[in-house]
């Protein structure tokens, strides 16, 4: 499954067309969580773990259940999907 990221200047539809021409599954993510959902991390939409109006958008890791490796593994795939 490739994650086609629609950044509002690309031609979606050649792009989708194509890989699905060579056999590839394509979907467009719509949201920051889908995106980091494509790369193998599950987050949720940070918000509701704020008592007021966050200064900026959020994403909530999960720290609780996962090992300390996979943790690492995880922060270093949202970095790959964020950092330019």
């Amino acid at each position: 499954m490739i994650a086609l990221i629609d950044y509002g200047a690309g031609n979606l539809t050649s792009v989708r067309k194509a890989l699905g021409a060579v056999g590839a599954e394509v979907f467009t993510p719509s949201s920051p969580a889908e995106v980091a959902a494509a790369a193998g991390v599950i987050v949720s939409p940070g918000r509701p773990f704020f008592a007021a109006e966050p200064t900026g958008p959020f994403l909530r890791v999960t720290f609780a259940a996962e090992p300390p490796d996979r943790l690492a593994e995880g922060a270093a795939r949202l970095k790959e999907l964020i950092v330019p």
